[in-house]
């Protein structure tokens, strides 16, 4: 059975984003691997929300979003995931997008913050069935609620969520640092970190702003039997290849290119097939 990656890419999609993204799925298809791609919006997200003259307070990294704020919202998103589709398909990738209105992820409302929600559930079916098939899912981070509404869901969040239902082995996240740092300013960057670590460090107030939920759904997608999390900057294409393709069972000899995560670490029994 082919090995199964979820990739998660940020929403700003500036070229080294898009090629990062292409590098991305070349190599995991081209190592026999199935893979679903989730991008964010942020950034388009807060310009066509100026545009129309809406701001939006962020909560622990999480936009809350009024009703008529996901209006905007979902647009932008589905723009973008046109957009990611249409760079995989022009690099002869077989990607298709996920409309939204399938329900791959169900809305878990967050109180106090309108229609911005967590994940209730996923439905992986259609993913199962499209990457059987050799193709490539890219999923927009909106949920739907029990009676149709859609709702705003914090992309790392969405797709940690995806991870974990989809049993994936590995869950990669690609962002504009060089992966998650036990100190920011001191520059000290965790290369190989345990679960544990990450629970200390989210809990002493390491982390702030967009590296909360990135933290949170690391933690959550191995908590649900991901094998290992990657945190890496997408614009470092060896960074990339490292965190799609490296030797999960390679327990020495790698250059760590970001941060690696898995319940122990890089313990040896790290590696063990019972380790989650």
């Amino acid at each position: 059975m082919a090995e199964t990656l979820v990739l998660k890419v940020g929403g700003s999609l500036k070229q080294d984003s898009l090629e990062a993204v292409v590098q991305a799925v070349e190599s995991a298809l081209g190592s026999g691997k199935s893979i679903c791609v989730v991008h964010g919006g942020g950034p388009r997200i807060t310009a066509a929300l100026e545009k129309h003259q809406i701001q939006l307070p962020f909560v622990d990294g999480q936009r809350m979003t009024t009703p008529a704020a996901m209006e905007i919202v979902e647009q932008v998103l589905k723009d973008i995931n046109r957009e990611i589709v249409q760079q995989l398909l022009e690099a002869g990738l077989p990607a298709v997008a996920v409309p939204v209105e399938m329900g791959v992820l169900q809305a878990s409302p967050v109180p106090g913050l309108e229609r911005t929600a967590r994940v209730g559930g996923v439905d992986t079916s259609v993913l199962k069935q499209w990457t059987g098939d050799g193709r490539v899912p890219v999923i927009a981070p909106v949920a739907k609620g029990s009676t149709g509404e859609s709702y705003n869901v914090n992309a790392d969040i969405a797709a940690g969520a995806i991870a974990g239902a989809w049993q994936a082995e590995r869950a990669v996240f690609l962002t504009d640092v060089a992966g998650i740092y036990k100190d920011f300013e001191r520059g000290e960057l965790l290369t190989y970190a345990a679960v544990d670590d990450l629970k200390k460090l989210l809990a002493s107030g390491s982390f702030t702003a967009g590296m909360i939920p990135k933290v949170g759904a690391v933690l959550e997608a191995i908590a649900r039997g991901v094998h290992h999390a990657f945190v890496v900057d997408g614009r470092n294409r060896k960074a990339v290849t490292w965190a799609v393709s490296s030797d999960l069972n390679d327990s020495g000899g790698e250059l760590p290119l970001g941060t690696r995560i898995s319940l122990h670490g890089r313990d040896k029994d790290e590696f063990a097939d019972d380790a989650v």
